[in-house]
């Protein structure tokens, strides 16, 4: 049992809402500015619903498997369940500050039709994240890995998605990046990403290890590839 993740800040929700209330960038960022590690991991979110006119998506770095989880649990998914079920919301990207028990109820008390099946889905989403805080953090990955692609398979419907993929290192991500665009031709991905594929790689390649790019790199993604979902 991974005594230290469970007992540590980042597994309790007040962390993640004096995060929010400060508005630390949480999506599209390196975490608290932190540079990459070997440790480092990465995610990408989708979250797209049409009647609200949400469509968000990019990168973002976290110094760790565990802070990782954290994001997961108490931010990703309390969005998620907000923008996906909340009606009482005409419009417009919100980030809930309520727990994810107490946005349950409050969702409840101001939505009349709800599909409680995908409901309460979601519910059990979020009490299954809880034991992962007991794994090591090689389990984790694999274990949130399968997570969040099962996620965004069940989460996809024809005017709303929300999707998550997370990455254990940058070669990962160009891997992912490079199977996403590998239907269209070369000339093509090169317009669409701002850069050939060999400059990709070597981004990807030297993300860690160069300076510049250590600090640049989740720009480079939120800025030529903020769309692969």
């Amino acid at each position: 049992m991974n005594e230290t993740a469970q007992n540590s800040s980042i597994s309790k929700f007040f962390f993640w809402e004096d995060k929010l209330i400060k508005d630390t960038p949480l999506w599209n960022c390196n975490f608290d500015n932190k540079p990459l590690t070997h440790k480092s991991k990465f995610v990408y979110t989708g979250i797209i619903n049409n009647s609200k006119n949400i469509f968000e998506c990019g990168w973002a770095s976290y110094p760790d498997i565990f802070t990782l989880l954290g994001f997961v649990q108490h931010v990703f998914l309390p969005t998620s369940l907000l923008t996906w079920f909340d009606n009482s919301i005409d419009t417009g990207f919100f980030i809930p500050l309520s727990h994810f028990d107490v946005l349950i109820d409050e969702i409840q008390n101001n939505n009349t039709k709800l599909d409680y099946k995908k409901f309460f889905h979601m519910e059990k989403n979020f009490h299954l994240l809880n034991q992962y805080w007991a794994f090591d953090s090689n389990s984790l990955f694999i274990e949130l890995d399968n997570f969040c692609n099962q996620f965004s398979e069940t989460w996809d419907s024809k005017d709303k998605k929300v999707f998550i993929k997370i990455f254990n290192n940058p070669n990962e991500i160009f891997n992912f990046i490079k199977k996403s665009l590998e239907w269209d031709f070369e000339d093509f991905i090169e317009q669409e990403i701002n850069m050939s594929l060999d400059k990709l790689k070597f981004t990807c390649q030297n993300a860690i290890i160069a300076p510049l790019l250590n600090k640049k790199f989740i720009d480079i993604l939120n800025i030529n590839m903020p769309i692969m979902f």
